[in-house]
């Protein structure tokens, strides 16, 4: 859904920046955007992230768009999609790389929470467009669908299992991988025999 995307990029980038959090605090200002973290996070997004988003929004174009185009036929509207994710992908780490900094992890890990609450609050919130599982044309023509019938729906196998098989591995692999900078010593105590 393109409307909440920013909020879940912001999310998930700050996320990955909170596990490099230590790593990332010894980084001077001038060295922001020419470090590994934000190599590592970029090469998420360009070859994963945006790949698999403009697939869903090709496939499922009404509800990405919530229902405000039928299909993606005119590339306009992917390459528009792409400038987005990548934009937003920029600006959120820039600005948890500026919060991490300034105000510290307690802030930056807070503020990441916030926006993954946001993010699926408003999703429960107006679960009547964001969850609908019907077509433009059964939307427009308000064709009623229950709430569950979402969970079962090609919207949501294609929208959230497709999309959470191909990005869920990489996050969870440069959350675990960076583990926050921790020593195997201090993760796992001295092994003093």
């Amino acid at each position: 859904m393109l409307v909440l995307e920013p909020i879940w990029l912001y999310a998930s980038v700050g996320f990955i920046i909170v596990c490099a959090r230590k790593q990332i605090l010894a980084l001077e200002q001038k060295e922001m955007f020419s470090n590994q973290y934000f190599t590592a996070i970029m090469i998420m997004v360009a070859a994963v992230f945006v790949p698999v988003e403009n697939w869903i929004l090709h496939r499922q174009t009404a509800w990405e768009t919530t229902f405000l185009f039928e299909n993606s036929n005119d590339s306009t509207l992917i390459a528009f999609a792409t400038l987005v994710h990548v934009m937003v992908s920029l600006g959120s780490y820039w600005l948890s790389f500026k919060i991490l900094h300034k105000y510290g992890e307690d802030v930056l890990i807070k503020s990441t929470m916030w926006a993954f609450s946001i993010f699926f609050a408003t999703q429960g919130i107006f679960y009547e467009t964001l969850m609908y599982p019907g077509t433009y044309a059964e939307y427009h023509n308000g064709v009623p669908h229950t709430f569950w019938s979402f969970f079962v729906s090609q919207t949501f196998i294609e929208s959230y299992i497709v999309f959470f098989i191909f990005f869920g591995p990489v996050f969870y692999f440069l959350a675990i991988f960076w583990g926050s900078g921790i020593s195997s010593q201090e993760k796992y105590g001295s092994s003093s025999g």
